[in-house]
């Protein structure tokens, strides 16, 4: 079975709702895939915390660099995962020390999800959150005992991983930090399509968002 993906930011900052968001990208395999990489599709979304001020264009370049360092990594699907987390970590450590004399600093929180036909493989590194809806049951994919406090603080990385199997119409949420009002939603996702859950989860609650919401279908791939 071949599935389509398709991605649904949800950023909102002071009441604006902004369709781009910045630090997510999803990647097909180019040619130049080590071996072992040329049939994983990738999703990177990067949440940066703290005081320090990346533009768009420098925040997407950290994601991209990541992806990069993915599809460059041979051998098994988490040392590409790993290597691509410890890149992001070592460019947020580098930034820090020149920005730290100033008061300024960033810490990254880092979810990677790798598809290769139905499978789905997931790398959290910082307090962040998926939340899986099958047809009959949800799961919610969260260890912060394992996942860390994020990325560019120090050497160390920490990472969780886990695998889901993905059928058409199944939902991927991802975020690092949710409003209380989505409790009721995240535990009986009951809306029928992508975009109802989207538009229920904008007007649960006026905070500012910053999540992304996914759906697999039938499709080429």
């Amino acid at each position: 079975m071949t599935l389509d993906i398709t991605l649904s930011p949800l950023y909102r900052i002071n009441g604006q709702e902004i369709a781009s968001l910045p630090g997510l990208l999803t990647i097909m395999p180019p040619q130049n895939a080590a071996h072992g990489r040329e049939k994983d599709r990738l999703i990177v979304y990067l949440l940066l915390t703290g005081n320090s001020t990346f533009s768009t264009t420098e925040y997407l370049q950290v994601a991209q660099d990541a992806a990069n360092v993915f599809y460059k990594t041979p051998r098994t699907l988490t040392s590409a995962l790993r290597a691509a987390t410890d890149h992001v970590n070592k460019t947020l450590l580098e930034r820090n020390k020149t920005t730290s004399a100033r008061g300024q600093y960033a810490v990254g929180w880092l979810t990677l999800a790798a598809l290769r036909d139905t499978q789905c493989t997931l790398s959290l590194s910082g307090p962040m959150h998926a939340y899986w809806f099958g047809s009959h049951e949800m799961r919610h994919i969260h260890e912060t005992a394992v996942s860390g406090k994020g990325l560019g603080t120090n050497q160390t990385i920490n990472i969780h991983y886990a695998q889901t199997t993905l059928s058409a119409g199944d939902r991927l949420l991802f975020f690092g930090r949710a409003p209380s009002a989505w409790d009721s939603t995240l535990e009986d996702p009951t809306p029928s399509s992508l975009d109802a859950m989207r538009r229920r989860l904008f007007t649960l609650t006026h905070d500012d968002l910053n999540a992304v919401l996914m759906q697999s279908t039938d499709g080429a791939g």
